[in-house]
């Protein structure tokens, strides 16, 4: 949970990772070639009175098995074709491997209303940013969902009118380990399993 008027994530790989992240790593953890999470987080004007909070989505995978997914679009015009809005987009998630991993995927290339599988599999899924548009619009025409398959329940949605889905909940893969840099971690004071805030 992020209170502000924008919250963007991006995953870097190892051999992308620049601007000294790395410098202060002892040799060992260079060696298993660690990845950045960066969270891009933007502020309230100060003459807003009511903020809002930026909550990503309540339903979580917590796949034991990497599954494939559903993507669509509530407006016909987000597909993956030169004439569309929306026609590919990145994923940040959790693979079979237990991997966290930045994937592309490709809305249907007629109709975005028409569902379509993603590519790949997921463990979790909890990011999407567009990455490609055609000459429609540079924005999502409608709410695109990534959900399970047959319809509910959405793990992720792109608001229409926007490129990236709301919120910044993620979750570290398991046997890995997590350093952070800068800010706090809090523990979330609704339920002890609900993960912490970034403060």
């Amino acid at each position: 949970m992020v209170i502000s008027s924008e919250c963007r994530m991006r995953l870097q790989e190892y051999k992308d990772i620049g601007g000294g992240y790395l410098d202060d790593l002892p040799f060992e953890v260079h060696g298993k070639q660690p990845k950045l999470l960066t969270l891009h987080v933007v502020g309230m004007p100060a003459d807003v009175k009511a903020f809002a909070e930026i909550d990503a989505p309540t339903n979580d995978m917590k796949d034991a098995v990497a599954l494939a997914l559903e993507i669509v679009s509530s407006d016909a015009l987000d597909k993956n074709h030169v004439d569309g809005a929306v026609r590919t987009f990145n994923t940040i998630g959790i693979d079979g491997d237990d991997e966290m991993v930045t994937r592309e995927e490709a809305m249907h290339a007629t109709n975005g209303t028409t569902p379509v599988h993603t590519d790949n599999v997921y463990k979790e899924c909890f990011k999407a940013y567009a990455t490609l548009w055609g000459t429609t619009d540079d924005d999502a025409e409608g709410q695109i969902d990534l959900r399970e398959l047959d319809d509910a329940p959405i793990f992720i949605s792109i608001p229409a009118g926007d490129n990236e889905s709301n919120g910044a909940r993620f979750k570290v893969p398991d046997g890995h380990v997590a350093m952070l840099y800068g800010g706090t971690l809090t523990r979330h004071a609704s339920a002890a399993d609900e993960g912490v805030i970034i403060r």
